[in-house]
């Protein structure tokens, strides 16, 4: 009876495991990968470091695929740039926070492309925040700059700019429009 009991209890407790254990699997969205990706990563933080040993970035996404080239494919992209502070918080004065919708790492590089929806938000002690808009950016870590060909639209308090192509030098917080610059300001 007893011997009976346990294999009863036992195939009650394999048969919940193997239940739930499904379940979870049920649970995620089915992701259809590419035959040519090796790998796929699901709400990823990447910490990339400077050559001083320092945080230069911190990219969060939602998903990343990858391939054997070393190629990397990003969904909801936000990167928070610090450019070597010592410190892993996105609130501190002079720090970027940059998002897109989708973005794209090259063979080899360190620099990301973001495309769909970009923006970069610098933020300031006194409040007037600096917020650029546009299609696509490179980020460039080794350059400690943001880069696009792209029209742009800058907005920090009363003022608004707009142009075509820009650079912000990220060491010292210095955005340049190239072309067709306009600007407004309105108290």
């Amino acid at each position: 009876m007893r011997t009976a009991l346990s294999v009863l209890l036992l195939a009650l407790v394999a048969m919940a495991v193997l239940h739930y254990g499904s379940l979870g699997e049920r649970m995620l969205p089915r992701v259809d990968l590419p035959e040519n990706s090796d790998y796929y990563l699901r709400r990823a933080t990447v910490r990339q470091m400077n050559p001083q040993g320092l945080l230069a970035y911190r990219m969060d996404v939602t998903e990343s695929l990858h391939f054997p080239d070393d190629t990397s494919e990003l969904t909801d992209i936000d990167v928070h740039y610090m450019g070597g502070s010592d410190a892993d918080d996105a609130a501190a004065s002079g720090e970027w926070i940059l998002h897109a919708d989708h973005g794209h790492v090259p063979p080899g590089q360190e620099e990301i492309l973001l495309r769909d929806n970009v923006s970069a938000t610098m933020r300031r002690d006194d409040g007037d925040n600096v917020k650029i808009e546009t299609d696509e950016a490179w980020i460039r870590p080794n350059r400690n700059r943001i880069e696009t060909e792209s029209r742009v639209t800058a907005r920090s308090g009363a003022r608004t700019a707009q142009g075509t192509g820009m650079t912000v030098f990220l060491e010292d917080d210095r955005l340049k429009l190239h072309n067709d610059v306009s600007v407004r300001y309105e108290p």
